[in-house]
């Protein structure tokens, strides 16, 4: 139970005593190009065309395409990313839908401000990232909306 609670919150985790842990998390952030650390953040997750993971435990940098069904794809994003071993998300942006359905796959989703993977990363090390909840959520499709997801 704490070890699933370790992993919706997407934090390592260490027990005390020998209970189970979580210490491996794999960090998703969804992105422009193919650049590892340096790959430039999309403003929404579910238009971009790569996702970029980093391995805590490996400390490893994989970026992959996007697969799910808004790329052409028959999975949603969360399912396409737990595939992958995703345990968290770190985005700018994302629906009120995709947040229920992230929190339902077990993956935490927090937001960023950051330009680039490596500034979301270390913002996300330092707890410094806001979790995202349902009023976190964009509502509608306007592509250029312009409100604040840090209010």
């Amino acid at each position: 139970m704490l070890v699933a609670a370790a992993v919706e919150l997407g934090k390592e985790w260490v027990a005390e005593e020998g209970v189970s842990k979580v210490t491996t998390m794999k960090i998703a952030f969804p992105v422009l190009a193919k650049n590892d650390l340096d790959s430039p953040l999309g403003d929404h997750f579910g238009r971009s065309p790569f996702f970029t993971i980093y391995d805590t435990e490996t400390k490893t940098v994989v970026t992959i395409d996007n697969a799910a069904e808004h790329f052409g794809g028959v999975q949603s994003t969360p399912a396409f990313l737990k595939e992958h071993g995703v345990n968290v998300l770190v985005c700018k942006a994302l629906g009120t839908k995709a947040i229920v359905l992230f929190d339902q796959f077990g993956i935490g989703v927090f937001l960023t401000r950051s330009l680039v993977v490596r500034e979301a990363l270390e913002g996300y090390s330092k707890n410094e990232l806001k979790q995202a909840t349902r009023t976190d959520g964009c509502s509608g499709n306007d592509e250029h909306h312009h409100h604040d997801h840090f209010q």
